[in-house]
């Protein structure tokens, strides 16, 4: 367990079960009884916001982490973002991490692949608008954020971190550490699947926002965009596996935010039949394979 190996040692470590039906209680029960710093809590299957509530609720500390059960934190990360946010007037800290599937390196810098070349501290709701760079299990925060701005609110499933960090960022400057400090294991047989469901969560946090009344003009341009990019995925979703009256219907969804004119020749598209549909893309794919020097 990556939490034991910390250089850092004052902590305690809550353990929730959120329902699980392995061995789970026994393998911690044992740690439980080797360390008085560790409690074990279990809940019927209640889900990740409830888990972490409890975790909130039942701590005791100045500061508090999280770690997800696929992730793994680096020895030092405790260390290192205490020191660095204790003596400053930061009350949330966050950093980057690296990513693994099936055992190998993907990526030394999971923000990296996300597209980020550059991330600032201070006031950042905009920049986590266009896309959030702060994730679980990177994060270490003082516990007075959650009496400010609530917990996690399990409304909105998967966007359950995503709403979170939105509103803590609404009222606290955040500080960015560029440094890997947490290892994410990849489950690829989950990827598709976990994408569609969290565009589906996306939505509804990204509709919630837009109704807020104290939105300034450039917050709104901003939600209406990623709205539309949020549909667009979900349209291209099911184009790829040949649902052309679905993909149609997120399309013009994605149109309603951003009056787009490529997305209007994909609409046109969707009325096509699915063997012409099936022609141009063979032919699309082989222009692609062409220009990248493969053979067809």
């Amino acid at each position: 367990m990556s939490v034991l190996n910390q250089t850092y040692k004052d902590y305690e470590l809550i353990i929730v079960d959120d329902g699980s039906t392995d061995n789970t209680a026994a393998i911690v029960k044992r740690y439980v009884s080797l360390h008085n710093n560790i409690r074990y809590i279990y809940q019927p299957h209640h889900g990740q916001s409830e888990a972490k509530n409890i975790g909130i609720r039942e701590s005791k500390g100045e500061f508090i982490a999280f770690l997800d059960h696929d992730d793994i934190w680096l020895p030092n990360k405790l260390e290192k973002q205490i020191k660095a946010l204790s003596p400053s007037n930061y009350k949330i800290i966050c950093c980057d991490m690296q990513l693994y599937e099936n055992g190998e390196l993907i990526s030394g810098s999971a923000l990296e692949r996300l597209g980020f070349k550059y991330i600032r501290s201070g006031f950042v709701y905009n920049e986590i608008l266009w896309n959030c760079f702060l994730f679980s299990s990177t994060v270490l925060l003082n516990r007075d954020c959650f009496r400010t701005v609530g917990v996690f609110n399990g409304y909105y499933k998967m966007a359950e971190d995503y709403d979170l960090w939105l509103r803590m960022a609404k009222i606290y400057p955040i500080s960015f550490m560029n440094e890997r400090l947490v290892m994410r294991r990849l489950h690829a047989h989950n990827l598709s699947k976990n994408m569609f469901f969290s565009w589906s969560s996306l939505i509804l946090l990204f509709t919630s926002l837009l109704a807020e009344e104290s939105l300034g003009r450039k917050e709104k341009l901003i939600i209406k965009k990623r709205l539309s990019e949020f549909y667009f995925d979900i349209g291209y979703y099911y184009w790829d596996k040949e649902n052309l009256f679905l993909a149609r219907i997120n399309y013009l969804k994605a149109l309603s935010y951003k009056n787009d004119i490529a997305l209007r020749y994909r609409i046109l598209f969707t009325y096509l039949p699915r063997n012409l549909i099936r022609g141009i893309r063979k032919i699309i794919k082989c222009f692609i394979q062409k220009i990248k020097g493969k053979p067809w």
